[in-house]
């Protein structure tokens, strides 16, 4: 666990040896996001090498971020609310790290470190909602945001397509009688079904 020192100033005690992997974070008000790792010895991924009761100082450069906000929809133009992540693919050299926020059909990305964006749902399966570039049908043809510090990209709608599913749909039915019968539970694979009053089912 960190000690954080007035000032800015952190430090890290009874690290073991090794290699660390630090990641920089505004926890506290989402503001702010990092302008880069530092490009040294360190490497651009972050990591610092600690050998044996050795003590090391990293000093890092925090930058306000911008944001990207907007709404799901599907393809009907329908609000869609989902507990799906956003993602952003960075057309820029800029390290960032990001947090999204949901609220109904609502999210919002950032802090954003200044670069150029492109703005990805991934296919999410349990959701059944398929990849969403926003502006394009894929990466390339993608719109490029330009994010600066401070700013709140708004109004940002991403359609959500619907997975192409197969569907196994049927009756059960007393032998004898051949009466419908509700409540039988059908699986294939992950999926399930019951049937209702009139013994119908459908699994997709």
């Amino acid at each position: 666990m960190p000690t954080v020192i007035d000032g800015g100033h952190f430090t890290f005690t009874g690290l073991e040896a090794g290699d660390h992997e630090l990641l920089f974070l505004d926890c506290h008000r989402w503001m702010y996001a990092f302008s880069s790792y530092p490009d040294d010895e360190y490497g651009w991924d972050g990591r610092v090498h600690l050998d044996d009761g050795e003590a090391k100082t990293v000093d890092q450069t925090m930058i306000l971020g911008g944001f990207l906000a907007g709404s799901f929809e599907d393809e009907a133009g329908n609000p869609i609310s989902t507990d799906s992540p956003v993602a952003v693919v960075a057309e820029g050299a800029a390290g960032f790290l990001a947090r999204t926020f949901h609220e109904g059909a609502q999210w919002r990305f950032g802090p954003l470190a200044p670069s150029q964006y492109r703005l990805l749902h991934p296919a999410d399966e349990a959701n059944e909602y398929g990849e969403s570039w926003y502006g394009g049908a894929d990466e390339a043809h993608a719109t490029v945001l330009d994010v600066a510090s401070e700013q709140t990209i708004s109004g940002l709608t991403l359609v959500l397509p619907h997975l192409g599913r197969s569907t196994i749909s049927g009756t059960i039915t007393d032998r004898d009688t051949h009466e419908p019968i509700e409540g039988i539970c059908v699986s294939a694979g992950d999926r399930d079904g019951v049937t209702d009053a009139e013994g119908r089912y459908e699994v997709r």
